[in-house]
């Protein structure tokens, strides 16, 4: 078997010859590995220190093409099996325009005029900085809430089905492709505005909230039924802020869970599984999960950073249940040799009846050894073969 068997077995729910090993690598990673960052130009680098690549309302104007193809060198260097997501449609916002200012070396202002009102907001980040964030929110007042659903209400969907070809003909053996599907309508709101506000936002005006995360999901569920009709078995769908140290359960059940699990339907009708993105503190939340019908999770947040252990996984949502996690990612950095390769031993011990893609939950972290993470893949092989 090569990579792209191995995982499409897994998401088949059958057992492939050797446990997928795919490393989540970004650019944290990449800014502290001098053998690639350094073979970046100038203009890369400061886009890797000064852009955001995660869009909010509205995709903002992107530079970061060169990024893939990198992490995936990186993720071959170190005897993994790349994961690539592809965007089937496209999201079209006509009427919108973006203008772009640099004030100083460590913001971008993004100011977004629609025909219904002006939205602005900040990304800050720089060279010291290790990462790249959202210092203003595109909703900084209630009021702006209004323009918002004005854009959304306007949005169009296109397919764009051949993109999903054309990728994983570029990728090869190397690894297989998911459709990405858009956020959840709960994640989308912390997309556009702090998290805190939101919180105080759903409890203050629970009846408009719920008129807007109702629009949302209307329009969303568009883009499910587009995608549907698409090429691709394994959806991922974009669940992020779904962590009971930022959302109670409550809030979940009453925002999250019937507008997943109507996703959930629309994937299955279509012969396909749903996976979800979901990262830190998660226990409370398994059984409304299990309801909503997702098949599996990827990065599995386990203690000492998450609440849930892999044995809790499988024994709430399964054992049908697809997991893309297994490694700690904190203890990348910290453990010695002999002590990776007896956690790595012990993740496959332990999950060795399911069904797993091997992964780190998160991001692997700033600072990372890449030796640290081919030590990990050479476990996994000495695994199957011995």
């Amino acid at each position: 078997m090569n990579w792209h068997d191995r995982i499409n077995a897994v998401w088949h729910r059958t057992k492939p010859d050797q446990v997928p090993w795919s490393p989540m690598l970004g650019d944290s990673l990449l800014r502290s590995t001098p053998p690639y960052w350094n073979r970046l130009t100038t203009e890369q680098q400061f886009a890797l220190c000064h852009d955001y690549q995660y869009p909010s309302l509205i995709s903002l104007p992107q530079t970061l093409g060169f990024l893939e193809a990198i992490l995936w060198e990186m993720t071959q260097d170190v005897g993994g099996a790349i994961i690539a997501g592809v965007p089937t449609i496209e999201t079209i916002d006509k009427q919108i325009e973006i203008q772009v200012a640099r004030p100083n070396d460590t913001e971008t202002n993004f100011r977004i005029h629609t025909p219904w009102g002006d939205l602005q907001e900040t990304v800050s980040g720089g060279y010291s900085a290790e990462t790249v964030y959202r210092s203003r929110f595109l909703i900084s007042e209630r009021s702006e809430y209004a323009t918002m659903a004005s854009v959304i209400e306007h949005r169009q969907y296109q397919p764009h089905y051949e993109q999903f070809a054309r990728k994983q003909t570029q990728l090869g053996e190397r690894g297989a492709c998911m459709v990405t599907a858009p956020d959840q309508p709960l994640v989308s709101l912390f997309r556009v505005r702090e998290p805190a506000d939101v919180i105080f936002d759903l409890a203050d005006e629970p009846d408009r909230m719920r008129d807007l995360l109702d629009l949302l999901h209307r329009r969303t569920s568009e883009a499910y039924h587009l995608l549907a009709q698409g090429p691709g078995y394994a959806v991922w769908t974009g669940a992020a802020f779904m962590t009971t140290q930022l959302i109670s359960p409550r809030i979940f059940e009453q925002y999250g869970l019937p507008y997943l699990a109507e996703y959930a339907e629309i994937v299955h009708r279509a012969g396909k599984i749903l996976m979800c993105h979901m990262c830190g503190h998660i226990r409370a939340l398994l059984p409304m999960l299990r309801e909503a019908g997702i098949d599996g999770i990827e990065s599995l947040t386990t203690p000492p950073i998450g609440d849930t252990t892999l044995e809790e996984f499988f024994q709430v949502l399964g054992s049908r249940a697809i997991l893309c996690s297994g490694i700690d990612a904190t203890q990348l950095s910290n453990l010695a040799p002999q002590e990776l390769q007896a956690h790595t031993r012990d993740v496959l011990r332990r999950t060795r009846d399911f069904n797993v893609i091997l992964s780190t939950a998160d991001d692997v972290p700033y600072g990372t050894p890449l030796e640290s993470l081919r030590i990990i893949a050479r476990t996994i092989e000495q695994g199957a073969t011995g």
